[in-house]
């Protein structure tokens, strides 16, 4: 595969923090007495940062059923530490979570016994490493890739400006429409303008 579609793709997916595309499942289970997990620990290869988002982390006892899940409320991090990690901690049902400045998601009460998480997380930047690989983003989005691989291709070897700006136009065009596409709609909570 061509190091300017590598460069390219990895750039693209760089460029904006929260692409639809590279949000994934987790659903892993707990071990008891263990309340911080790295990704390794919850059997994940691609975690480049956990979402602190309401409602995105849930716990179930899978003994109960999926019947039993519910969501973990998140804690920044001070917050928690002064809360649950002073003294001796809680053991039970987790019901809250947060981020430590380590990147693990810390829990508590910590486990008393295994418990499934289910949430999302965004994953490492994908890199493109046989000519078989397939891009995450949806395929009808994967121009943008060879445009931004002809763009970096014609800076190097200092093209034309006009040739240049051509596949700019391309790129710009076909970046628009994955933003449009992968990117979350901004939404205002409540009124702000007070009605």
């Amino acid at each position: 595969i061509e190091q300017w579609v590598v460069d390219a793709w990895v750039d693209i997916q760089t460029q904006r923090h929260s692409w639809k595309f590279l949000r994934k499942e987790l659903n892993a289970p707990l071990i008891a007495a263990i309340g911080d997990y790295d990704g390794g620990q919850l059997g994940l290869s691609d975690v480049a940062e956990w979402l602190p988002e309401p409602e995105n982390m849930t716990l179930y006892d899978p003994a109960v059923g999926i019947g039993d899940e519910g969501s973990l409320i998140y804690v920044n991090w001070p917050e928690f530490r002064a809360r649950y990690r002073r003294g001796v901690e809680q053991t039970g049902k987790p019901r809250f979570f947060s981020l430590k400045p380590d990147g693990k998601i810390a829990l508590s009460p910590v486990p008393d016994k295994v418990y499934r998480l289910r949430g999302e997380y965004l994953r490492t930047p994908q890199v493109l490493a046989e000519n078989t690989d397939i891009p995450i983003c949806p395929e009808r989005f994967h121009d943008v890739i060879k445009w931004k691989a002809l763009v970096l291709l014609m800076e190097y070897d200092e093209a034309p400006p006009k040739a240049l700006e051509d596949k700019v136009l391309q790129y710009t065009r076909a970046m628009n429409a994955l933003e449009r596409s992968q990117l979350p709609v901004p939404s205002i909570r409540g009124n702000p303008l007070g009605y």
